[in-house]
């Protein structure tokens, strides 16, 4: 570095404009708050229930069981509104937030709400079940996809290669031919 670009003068500054702040934006309601970070909660326990169903197929090799998915969701949704529970028991006592508190408390009612709902907890081990063979899936894939590409570059795989090309195009072109009712002289 030059030791005399420290004392360079610098360029001048630009006005670009003068900073005016956003007018203020309302408040959503308690409810728009709690309903979406129920949305939150949900997809943390869909991703829980994914998590244990990839454990239980690849890690346990247990078969798929609704009825055991179905209370890990019960009893993870039942977790999660205790937690929420006790954060807002912890947000009234200390006065930290004050709207916090509320929807911490609306939030562990209607997760309580959603551990007795059969209907919601079926929904969410079927999607956690199609997310968890979905990325099963794509794992298999690509791992079978790295695995046959080793396999095609084996040791000897250059060993021979202009030969194996040469039937195959030869093939190829005999079919070709045989197709179109042409003669290769």
């Amino acid at each position: 570095m030059d030791p005399m670009a420290f004392f360079r003068k610098r360029a001048p500054r630009r006005i670009i404009g003068r900073y005016r702040a956003p007018a203020p934006s309302p408040r959503p309601p308690l409810a728009t708050l709690v309903d979406e970070a129920r949305m939150v909660a949900h997809a943390a326990v869909r991703m829980a229930v994914k998590n244990r169903i990839i454990v239980l197929a690849a890690g346990e090799r247990r078969d798929f069981d609704p009825v055991l998915l179905r209370a890990f969701t019960r009893e993870t949704l039942e977790q999660l509104a205790q937690q929420q529970r006790a954060a807002a028991e912890y947000e009234r006592a200390g006065q930290h937030a004050i709207r916090r508190g509320p929807v911490l408390a609306g939030l562990a009612a209607a997760l309580e709400a959603d551990a007795v709902d059969r209907e919601f907890l079926e929904r969410i081990v079927e999607e956690a079940r199609d997310a968890a063979w979905s990325e099963l899936a794509s794992s298999l894939t690509s791992r079978l996809a790295d695995d046959v590409a080793a396999r095609r570059q084996g040791p000897d795989y250059h060993v021979g290669r202009a030969e194996r090309i040469a039937a195959f195009v030869a093939l190829d072109l005999l079919d070709l031919a045989y197709d179109r009712g042409v003669t290769l002289d």
